[in-house]
């Protein structure tokens, strides 16, 4: 099965919309037959892995050896990353597909990773940017960063995760599920 790593802000709470817009995103990723894997714990890995356990996929957390955190409880698997580092190298190998949420210092960690490896022509995985505050963050570093955003063709960016996006996010993800 094709697996969906998303990633996103781990404070967020079950009211928040972030949260609901994880849900519905792991929803639709199941019910196309996408594994979900993310980083374990709370906020949109736990929204991830819940959206999806209406499905029969599997729902990985990638999580530190030795956290005093615990795993939320919608995963079905688990998987044991001795550092921070590690981890985050796990989540990128693990995925077909990438979807970042707007989160805090760990997401931006991770979404400079992928544009990095991205950069260096070392992954081209599909991409997905939910939220306002990613266009600005890219069109911040083209302009102080020399990184031209526009030689991205895998990354796709959505201020928001309504009805006419969940449509567009679906017929790619199609494309995807065809070319595999």
């Amino acid at each position: 099965m094709p697996k969906a790593v998303i990633f996103g802000d781990g404070r967020c709470s079950p009211k928040t919309k972030k949260y609901k817009s994880a849900v519905k995103l792991a929803e639709l990723l199941g019910a196309m037959g996408f594994d979900i894997v993310n980083g374990g714990y709370a906020g949109v890995m736990e929204a991830s892995a819940r959206g999806a356990s209406k499905f029969a996929v599997e729902r990985v957390g990638v999580v530190l050896e030795n956290s005093e955190r615990e795993p939320n409880k919608f995963l079905t698997k688990r998987i044991f990353a001795p550092s921070y580092l590690d981890r985050l190298e796990l989540l990128m190998d693990m995925g077909d597909v990438y979807f970042f949420f707007e989160g805090a210092s760990g997401t931006l960690l991770e979404c400079s990773a992928v544009l990095a490896l991205y950069e260096r022509n070392i992954i081209r995985k599909p991409t997905f940017y939910i939220g306002q505050k990613w266009s600005k963050l890219f069109n911040f570093l083209k302009n102080n960063f020399k990184i031209n955003i526009g030689n991205y063709a895998h990354f796709h960016f959505f201020e928001k995760f309504e009805a006419k996006e969940i449509e567009l996010i679906s017929e790619m993800l199609k494309e995807l599920l065809v070319k595999k």
